[in-house]
């Protein structure tokens, strides 16, 4: 077994260990145990449970992305295009595992000096498949070009979790509706789009 096997081995584990313990239950050698490793072997990867939570963070948004599929087309509107994204965004986010661990990562990010600021930002320039979606819209002038592609994308962001994984995680909302898929549509359009 290679080091990277094992390393996401230990991640897989723990995943699996926090949605079903929470985060302040499990230890570090159960999480060892479980992932079939040593604690050696553990602590060699990561020297600490919230070392550990934050590459689940990263790993969770990393997986979000690379789920998404969907090309720049000329010939659809793009609100249309724009819903297709942010629905394919939403089924992403709102798997249930991601849900509770979403809830586990919030309230130890709140106990301590907030979120990974900058590891969130670097893993979110890898949202390739968006920021050439914008950027195609911005060239075909049909997506305003005077922030880059990576400052809208983190406005649409911004605009799906208030509007959808916010009011789910924190239980207002049971699940999303395409009126909110539209609405969240039509926010972004009256900013972005070239009028």
């Amino acid at each position: 077994m290679t080091s990277g096997t094992k390393k996401q081995d230990i991640l897989l584990a723990s995943i699996e260990i926090f949605v079903n313990e929470g985060f302040d239950r499990p230890t570090m050698d159960s999480i060892a145990t479980r992932a079939n490793v040593s604690k050696r072997t553990l602590y060699k990867h990561y020297p600490s449970k919230r070392s550990l939570l934050d590459s689940i963070l990263i790993h969770l948004i990393s997986n979000n992305q690379k789920a998404l599929e969907f090309n720049f087309k000329k010939t659809d509107s793009l609100k249309d295009q724009l819903c297709h994204i942010i629905t394919q965004k939403a089924k992403s986010l709102l798997e249930q595992n991601n849900i509770k661990l979403a809830k586990i990562i919030l309230s130890e990010y709140l106990k301590d000096e907030g979120l990974l600021k900058e590891q969130i930002e670097e893993v979110i320039k890898n949202e390739t498949i968006t920021i050439k979606w914008i950027q195609q819209n911005q060239e075909a002038g049909h997506i305003n070009s005077d922030q880059s592609a990576l400052d809208t994308l983190e406005f649409l962001n911004e605009i799906i979790n208030g509007i959808i994984f916010f009011p789910m995680l924190f239980g207002k909302k049971q699940n999303y509706t395409k009126n909110d898929i539209s609405n969240i549509a039509t926010m972004f359009l009256a900013v972005k789009e070239v009028k």
